[in-house]
């Protein structure tokens, strides 16, 4: 869905587009790189607006549980499993999963898959079926790993807006070359659904977040986010050599069911 710019912001965008025009007609020069002018309005180009909200890279020890969010976080995801995707009973993760003693973050996000979704069932419940408005490049069916795991998995996620620091401007290619698990396509669906059910806003307003290991036949890679120009949830394509300043991937630490 596009969005049709005009007045005041026309105006205003219109200008800055003719005072970029004005700088590198000059005839003493660009007075900055222009190498980095055109990789910077390529990342435009391809919607990539993150840039000038990256923050400062804090590392942080490994927290104990009783210092995190998790039981909270445990909470909120028997909540969204109930309401949203319709599991029925008495859903105890505390007793199906064996967490882990330790957490690399303090403020958390417990993605559980029931294992019946596919791509599509998870769109449809966690995204659409709360009133939010959904666009996709290319159906999220054709995606490698788009069907149903057939068995129960959760995964724990960093609970930010934003794809980690230390994934951004990394391609799909990079990303998977570091061995680590990252958030895929629909377990992004079942978290930007969790995070709107409890906060009542949306992951990725500035960025994106990649889903490296699903691909496409041709080897693109899906990438969501949120666009509060057409307020929808979009998931696009791009290479997976593509690497852009705002976009990143989300950690995923997997909990395995207990014996």
């Amino acid at each position: 869905m596009a969005t049709i710019v005009t007045g005041e912001m026309y105006q205003k965008v219109d200008g800055q587009l003719f005072e970029l025009k004005r700088q590198i007609r000059q005839p003493n020069g660009y007075p900055f790189d222009p190498q980095l002018l055109s990789a910077g309005l390529q990342e435009l180009i391809e919607g990539c607006f993150g840039s000038r909200q990256q923050q400062q890279v804090t590392t942080h020890p490994s927290f104990k549980v009783s210092e995190t969010n998790l039981s909270e976080a445990i909470k909120q995801a028997e909540k969204f499993a109930k309401k949203i995707l319709g599991v029925a009973g008495g859903l105890d993760l505390k007793k199906k999963f064996g967490f882990p003693e330790d957490l690399p973050w303090q403020n958390v996000m417990v993605i559980y898959d029931p294992g019946t979704l596919n791509n599509r069932d998870a769109v449809q419940k966690a995204i659409k079926d709360q009133g939010i408005d959904e666009w996709e490049e290319t159906d999220v069916m054709n995606y490698s790993g788009s069907e149903a795991t057939g068995q129960p998995t959760l995964h724990i996620i960093e609970n930010s807006l934003r794809p980690s620091l230390d994934t951004m401007n990394k391609s799909p290619d990079m990303l998977m070359e570091t061995g680590r698990i990252w958030l895929t396509l629909r377990r992004y669906a079942l978290a930007f659904g969790l995070r709107y059910l409890v906060l009542k806003d949306y992951l990725d307003p500035e960025t994106w977040t990649w889903c490296p290991n699903n691909r496409l036949p041709s080897g693109d890679v899906a990438r969501g986010g949120w666009r509060p120009y057409s307020s929808q949830v979009k998931f696009f394509r791009s290479s997976s050599s593509f690497r852009c300043s705002g976009v990143g991937a989300r950690s995923a630490i997997p909990v395995p069911l207990a014996p």
